[in-house]
């Protein structure tokens, strides 16, 4: 203003929204199994928030890259952004439930795949994960805001942090 130019386009701070709407994205792997039952609870209280008209639940196995879907695992197909920006909540373990030997269980590359992938397309996310902070893994801390889902958790725990 000092210089007497005209403003182009006025700064912004891109803050998170569930205006739009929320996806979320369940895993289905042998380490969320014992908590398959609970996710139904999950679905409930986000329809409550945000309208079942404006809620998408989709499923997956380990990580969503290796195909997601509404129905049955045979029609899953390739994870593909949902268009719009519609935030992400993910109810996963990230691999660290279920045998330690188990020769499907997600890998770090699989999962930054995904994030890139959904950051790419403007896309925010967070994590419930059943597990303390003590087991999650350290690359998953670097790429998604992560809350403990337990008895304990509170809605505030999903604010993303000051740096989205």
């Amino acid at each position: 203003m000092s210089k007497a130019r005209g403003i182009d386009e006025l700064p912004r701070r891109r803050r998170p929204t569930l205006r739009f709407g929320v996806e979320i994205l369940i895993d289905r792997g042998p380490g969320m199994q014992p908590y398959a039952r609970d996710h139904e609870a999950v679905i409930e209280v986000v329809r409550q928030l945000v309208g079942p008209d404006r809620m998408k639940v989709r499923y997956f196995e380990a990580v969503p890259t290796r195909g997601i879907g509404s129905g049955p695992a045979r029609r899953w197909r390739p994870y593909t952004p949902t268009p719009g920006g519609i935030p992400i909540l993910l109810i996963t373990d990230f691999g660290i439930g279920g045998f330690a030997m188990d020769q499907f269980r997600a890998q770090a590359a699989e999962w930054h795949r995904f994030f890139t992938m959904a950051r790419a397309a403007g896309v925010d996310y967070t994590a419930l994960v059943p597990y303390p902070l003590a087991r999650w893994p350290r690359w998953a801390r670097s790429h998604v805001h992560i809350v403990q889902w337990d008895r304990r958790s509170r809605p505030t725990a999903a604010s993303p942090p000051t740096r989205w």
